[in-house]
């Protein structure tokens, strides 16, 4: 049984141990897995009958494959400008793809090229029982008319039904797709197939060649209009050039040549000035130093003042002679030295001329200077009034000369998608035919019984475990311990009761010696019920060896403190508590015990009406006074137990108060004392319905609980065990009523041990 955490009993509790937690293990499935096996075998043998079933009305079905490659450098085959290089597989271009295959375009081209509409596998009733009997279900829930189906609804339909009977799927990470077709026949199934590959590929040409006509008509357009915008852009162009005055040569501005041209002139203009200047001062220069400037003939580069200073120097040189030869005063030294200042006054002639000469240059070398500096000025301020015409002139050129090259590019453009047109090619080829299959794909017989197989299997345990789930029955020894916190005595099952005949027991019997009495009301229990003999027909079963761990344990309990009274109680009504007493009491008798089973049980009397209906007199009587004990006490001829009925004859309102009465403890007083009982077993109320065994809880010693097999809710017997009047006085539990076959598969149990010969054979000499 499937069990959850709980809380050890109130006498782990006080005793302040903490109850482990109960854990699910292995051992435990395997058990529910036997105690629960004809509902897991019947669960799969339902499911399996229902593969089978399956099986033999689903037609069989054949699945064809054609394979298709997708190379996307196809597309660039006609574009000699572009370096063909096959790219990484995309993912999503290949689903597109895939969806492609699928979508109603291509199956309605496949629909129709076969005539699909006309085929009784695609627009007629299911071929499979269990496909008719869902749209048999279907058709009832449907709220459609019944009017015919137009030739639309039925391309429809075969489009839905090829496109159920289609699978596509990617071959790995690579550029190959698989398109299969599932149908009734193998070559139908192959000639499918090879027909959706065909009409995707057509479809797929068809779509390249209805885009690139597109194109082609667009670009068309667009060039014309091209064309008119570049040529709009180039006139507007020159237009502005024109009204601006700024005509271009040579790629610049006139503007800007001519400023480049006065500025060459500008600059020769100062070097000739700066030279002519650089004359000027040489020639004053000359003339302040007169003829001893050695450099002078150099840097005036005249030939006539290069002669007249040679003579010069020649005659001074003449000159220094004959001031040594003759002397300063001689008349060759005086006409010598008027030579030399002759030739001295004609340089200072030349120079002075030289030196006008000089000047008139240097003044025409500056006027053109400043000539070509007013130019200049001129050239740059009309230069800044033109910068705004000259940016605006160079947007429109800019725009003339984008249009024109996108102009270009489309023209290009156009003449390729001309050729791509004259030879349209698409980027999915066939690599593999479809060929008719020799087997079936589907049903897969073995994968649909071991499917069938492990659903029963699985749907068989998921009902088991649930049941133990909500199974909140006490099922084990351990069980009730757990719940009661009380020791586990034993089990009284069932197959001790079933164990035997009645025949036998009445030959049993017949044949027992009859009990001496004391008493004088005998009798002897019912031969014909069975339960009530198991402790004398069966003193080698599990019932007696609970019914003797029952009275061990009060022999145990009596070391400590008296007790003489056990009351036998259980949590409701049913759950075997009279069987077990008077099983006790006769157990107790036949092993030598003098023993007295009272019936306590005042609201419904059922020892009473099982052993005793005869009687007359009882405890109620002997309570009230209207009896003695010798007129209440019944034995048992066969096993010398004794009994004390309850007769009532109409429903007692004060049953509680009657049993916790004065008079009840003297009686049992007098029982345990003046008749020398040394057991005295009370089969008590139910518990939980009724308060009687709490009123005389107090009379009782000790108590014993009785619980049924699969029957008492462990809450039950926690409430009973829990009870503040019978926790401290609850000897142990046993369990009733419990098929053996079953208890071993909640707790481990040899019942082989028991069940042997009742007749011990002597050994042999």
């Amino acid at each position: 049984m499937l069990n959850v955490d709980r809380a050890s009993h109130a006498h782990a509790r006080e005793a302040g141990d903490q109850a482990e937690p109960y854990r699910f293990t292995i051992a435990d499935m395997v058990r529910v897995i036997l105690r629960r096996k004809w509902m897991i075998l019947g669960s799969t043998l339902v499911c399996l009958a229902l593969a089978v079933a399956y099986i033999a009305t689903t037609p069989k079905r054949y699945s064809a494959s054609a394979t298709l490659i997708t190379n996307p450098a196809q597309t660039q085959m006609l574009r000699p400008d572009v370096d063909i290089a096959v790219p990484a597989a995309d993912p999503a271009a290949i689903e597109s793809q895939l969806e492609t295959i699928k979508s109603e375009r291509v199956v309605g081209a496949v629909v129709d090229k076969l005539n699909l509409t006309q085929d009784p596998e695609f627009v007629g009733d299911p071929p499979s029982a269990l496909a008719r009997a869902i749209a048999g279900i279907r058709s009832i829930f449907s709220s459609g008319d019944d009017a015919a189906a137009t030739p639309a609804d039925l391309r429809l339909s075969a489009i839905q039904a090829l496109d159920g009977a289609l699978d596509v799927r990617r071959s790995g990470l690579s550029y190959a797709i698989d398109v299969s077709v599932t149908s009734l026949s193998p070559e139908k199934a192959a000639l499918l197939a090879n027909a959706v590959a065909d009409a995707y590929i057509d479809d797929e040409v068809s779509s390249s060649f209805n885009a690139l006509q597109r194109s082609i008509d667009w670009m068309r357009t667009r060039m014309s209009e091209l064309d008119t915008q570049a040529s709009d852009a180039g006139l507007a162009a020159r237009n502005y050039r024109t009204e601006n005055q700024l005509t271009d040569s040579d790629g610049r501005l006139v503007l800007e040549q001519q400023l480049t041209q006065i500025n060459t002139q500008l600059a020769s203009a100062k070097q000739e000035s700066e030279a002519a200047g650089a004359r000027l001062q040489q020639a004053e220069a000359a003339i302040q130093s007169g003829a001893q400037d050695a450099t002078l003939s150099d840097a005036l580069n005249s030939q006539i003042i290069v002669e007249l200073r040679q003579r010069y120097l020649d005659e001074r040189s003449r000159q220094d002679e004959l001031v040594r030869t003759v002397g300063a005063n001689h008349q060759a030294t005086r006409r010598s030295a008027q030579n030399l200042q002759a030739l001295q006054d004609n340089l200072n002639s030349e120079l002075r001329r030289l030196q006008s000469s000089y000047q008139a240059d240097y003044n025409a070398a500056v006027a053109r200077q400043q000539g070509a500096q007013q130019r200049v000025d001129a050239i740059l301020a009309s230069l800044g009034n033109s910068q705004q015409a000259q940016v605006r002139l160079q947007e429109l050129d800019s725009r003339a000369a984008a249009l024109r090259t996108l102009q270009d590019s489309f023209r290009q453009s156009y003449l390729m998608s001309i050729e791509k047109q004259s030879a349209p090619v698409g980027k999915t080829s066939v690599i593999t035919q479809a060929s008719a299959p020799r087997q079936a794909s589907s049903p897969k017989t073995a994968l649909v019984l071991a499917g069938g197989l492990m659903l029963g299997a699985g749907i068989g345990a998921a009902f088991a475990l649930a049941r133990e789930f909500f199974d909140h029955s006490i099922r084990s020894g351990a069980d009730l311990e757990r719940a009661t916190g009380a020791e586990f005595l034993g089990i009284l099952p069932i197959d001790d009761i079933r164990r035997g005949s009645a025949t036998s027991l009445k030959q049993l019997i017949a044949n027992a010696p009859l009990k001496p009495s004391d008493v004088n009301r005998v009798f002897t229990l019912p031969a014909d019920r069975l339960e009530l003999w198991t402790a004398i027909r069966h003193p080698f079963s599990p019932t007696s060896e609970a019914l003797r761990n029952i009275k061990v344990s009060i022999d145990v309990a009596r070391s400590a403190s008296p007790i003489h009274t056990l009351g036998v109680v259980s949590a409701s009504a049913g759950e075997g508590k009279t069987t077990a007493a008077i099983n006790l009491g006769t157990g107790i008798a036949r092993d030598g015990g003098r023993v007295l089973v009272i019936d306590g049980d005042l609201r419904k009397t059922q020892l009473t009406r099982s052993i005793l209906p005869q009687a007359k007199l009882g405890l109620i009587d002997l309570l009230n006074g209207h009896s003695s004990i010798d007129e209440a006490i019944w034995r048992e001829a066969t096993t010398g137990a004794y009994f004390m009925p309850a007769v009532i004859n109409r429903p007692l309102k004060s049953s509680a108060e009657l049993l916790a009465s004065p008079a009840m403890g003297k009686l049992l007083g007098e029982l345990i004392g003046a008749k020398a009982f040394d057991y005295i077993i009370i089969d008590c109320s139910p518990v939980l319905p009724v308060v009687d065994v709490r009123a005389f809880s107090h009379l009782v010693d000790s108590f014993v609980l009785v619980s049924a097999w699969g029957s008492t809710p462990r809450e039950s017997a926690e409430r009973v065990a829990a009870a503040d009047y019978i926790q401290d006085k609850l000897v142990g539990a046993v369990l009733t009523k419990v098929e053996l076959s079953a208890y071993k598969t909640f707790e481990a149990y040899d019942d082989s041990y028991y069940y042997h010969d009742e007749v011990v054979k002597p050994r042999r000499a």
